[in-house]
């Protein structure tokens, strides 16, 4: 489901596709549970942390879903 939520926010980006923009969707998405109903919290507990220490691993999983955009 991670993955998913990665692809739903590379797709919501649409042609604006960097790092900072797409943070910033993941961030919007999160903050109004666009996608399945999901926050913070939950999105964390299925490993998309969007907090700073998460990040490392939020990015190297955006990798594996956009791999020619990152």
């Amino acid at each position: 489901m991670a993955k998913e939520f990665v692809t739903f926010c590379v797709q919501e980006c649409g042609t604006e596709l960097d790092w900072t923009n797409l943070y910033d969707k993941m961030c919007w998405v999160a903050a109004r549970r666009l996608y399945n109903n999901l926050g913070y919290f939950e999105l964390a507990s299925i490993g998309v942390g969007l907090g700073i220490s998460d990040l490392d691993y939020t990015y190297s999983l955006v990798r594996e879903v956009a791999p020619t955009s990152f």
